[in-house]
């Protein structure tokens, strides 16, 4: 039960006015499951490369470790870019479940009233 029905109403109207601006649709789930899976292969990718680094150091070819270390360094920090792009959709994906937690919840409320 509510004891200012007035601020409620325009507590809920913010929220209509955040969740109208503020939309998680299936396009951007399938783009954090898809960035996911390229941080997944770029991890795979940078283990063969590190094994092949150190096999390459262990027969004393310098030239190949050195190109192979760039390879890594390129591959890390394009892995460190798709890290960044899916921790900021998570933290959509998760500021959009509250809101719509908080929604329910207020609907739920409502009906009890």
């Amino acid at each position: 039960m509510c004891l200012y029905p007035e601020t409620s109403a325009i507590a809920s109207q913010q929220q209509e006015a955040a969740a109208a601006t503020f939309q998680w649709t299936e396009e951007d789930e399938n783009k954090l499951n898809r960035a996911v899976d390229q941080v997944e292969l770029l991890n795979q990718q940078i283990l063969e490369l590190k094994l092949r680094l150190e096999r390459a150091t262990r027969n004393n070819q310098t030239a190949h470790a050195y190109s192979l270390q760039m390879r890594i360094s390129t591959v890390t920090g394009v892995r460190n870019m798709f890290y960044q792009y899916c921790s900021q959709k998570a933290a959509k994906l998760m500021q959009y479940d509250a809101l719509l937690q908080s929604q329910t919840t207020e609907d739920i409320e409502s009906k009890l009233e």
